[in-house]
């Protein structure tokens, strides 16, 4: 049942502070500057011991990961964050919903992956995991899908610093269980794919740690909350299912259609492209709880500024990638991985251009219209179907680059014009820098520097 106004006050004080803002996004900052170097580091390790086709394979399991699972979840993480970020509810009157939807979606889809598996229907590159591989894969599921829910939980109740501190030790030990797995003992690709199983349950673990620390809980079966979560989770989904189409159906059309070596080509385009995307990510959680609070005036200010200051951090990021990516890609990953730079060059574009899509997604998303997120993802899929079908015959995996490039336009292009449609906002001020956008970065950051030299100094 949803709180009313004075059952929320009477627990307000039982549940952990939020954090505010502007010290989410720079501890989520923070985070970005000591993982970026761990991340490019064990990285590099593990694909050059890889090599380019086991590389592809191991992609794809990640995808497996990264995109089945997420779509397999029918939009209901996404419904954790909105309900706590709204107050509708609090965490001790959902967690037992939560714990029995990982339940039940874990073994939705254990029996998925298995049966495409077992049927080869999983296209060229999945038709080379084994036996011993693919039970690894179906262990892995359960804590994939909790870590889905519990970030979402975290993220929707503010807790982004606690998050941030998760975060950074499971990186830590998964970057210590790859390289053991790797260089310790050797064990190939089987040896990388259980050093990410047991990463995930050490995740599993210290998530729920925190959660039961830091939460009054119950496990308490919540109906109401069951029912709203799918509903309003469907409405996500539909979106959840083309966005994650549309970011990874690039890789997935090139691991069903082509060799698993062209996959990791063009996966570590993929990484080296989405460099630039690290900073500007670091806002999205916090401008999304900072939507669903905020009224339509204050909205449109919100959206304005970081849709620009996102939109240039991402401008400047990929020209410096233009640059300097061909030497990076030869300096993490070797001579043999050169030609992802190529695959690069036609990729790079859309990823600029999709950061800007992205922020117009969360502001849909944070005024409760899913659907307009949905619609936006759908034009992406019905350019990038055809799209993909005619390139990748004429120009092979390069094809598929610029037909990526194709989506992040089209999609990009209809959130405009619907947001739009429901502001009147568009203008060249969403691109423009002026003064008192400078003067409120500055700010920020002369509050944040502020409040860490009282720390210091304390």
């Amino acid at each position: 049942m949803a709180l009313s106004e004075r059952e929320m006050s009477k627990l307000k004080s039982n549940s952990p502070k939020e954090d505010a803002p502007v010290k989410s996004v720079f501890s989520s900052l923070g985070v970005e500057v000591i993982l970026f170097p761990l991340a490019i580091i064990v990285g590099a390790l593990i694909t050059r011991y890889l090599g380019p086709a086991n590389k592809g394979i191991y992609s794809f399991i990640l995808l497996i990961y990264g995109v089945f699972l997420p779509i397999v979840v029918v939009g209901n993480n996404g419904s954790t964050q909105y309900y706590l970020s709204n107050k509708q509810y609090q965490v001790k009157d959902i967690l037992g919903s939560i714990f029995l939807m990982i339940f039940y979606f874990s073994i939705l889809a254990n029996v998925a992956i298995y049966c495409l598996w077992y049927m080869e229907w999983l296209g060229e590159t999945g038709r080379l995991i084994t036996k011993t591989q693919i039970i690894c894969i179906l262990f892995t599921v359960p804590p994939v899908i909790a870590n889905l829910f519990f970030l979402r939980l975290l993220m929707g109740t503010a807790q982004f610093v606690l998050h941030n501190k998760i975060l950074i030790i499971f990186q830590f030990v998964q970057a210590g269980l790859l390289l053991f797995f790797a260089f310790g003992i050797n064990y190939d690709l089987t040896g990388i794919i259980i050093a990410i199983l047991f990463a995930k349950y050490t995740y599993l673990i210290i998530q729920l740690r925190a959660i039961l620390k830091h939460f009054p809980v119950q496990f308490n079966w919540n109906w109401e909350y069951v029912k709203k979560s799918h509903t309003y989770g469907a409405q996500l989904w539909i979106g959840e299912v083309v966005r994650t189409s549309n970011n990874r159906l690039d890789q997935l059309i090139i691991g069903f259609m082509l060799a698993p070596e062209l996959l990791g080509f063009f996966s570590i385009s993929v990484v080296v492209a989405e460099l630039i995307q690290k900073a500007p990510k670091s806002v999205m959680h916090v401008f999304f709880n900072q939507i669903t609070k905020s009224g339509e005036g204050r909205r449109k200010e919100l959206f304005t500024r970081i849709h620009k200051l996102v939109f240039w951090i991402t401008v400047l990021g990929g020209i410096f990638i233009i640059m300097f990516g061909y030497w990076l890609i030869i300096l993490m990953y070797g001579k043999t991985f050169e030609y992802s730079y190529t695959i690069l060059l036609y990729y790079i574009p859309g990823v600029i251009i999709y950061m800007s899509t992205r922020v117009l997604l969360v502001y849909f998303a944070g005024i409760g219209e899913p659907i307009k997120s949905a619609q936006v993802h759908i034009v992406g899929f019905l350019v990038g179907i055809p799209a993909y079908i005619i390139l990748i015959k004429t120009r092979g995996v390069i094809g598929i680059a610029i037909g990526s490039t194709l989506i992040y336009l089209a999609t990009n292009i209809y959130a405009l014009w619907l947001y739009q449609v429901n502001t009147g906002n568009v203008s060249l001020n969403l691109y423009r820098m002026n003064k008192e956008d400078w003067q409120w970065v500055n700010n920020k950051y002369q509050e944040v520097f502020a409040k860490l030299k009282a720390k210091i100094g304390r």
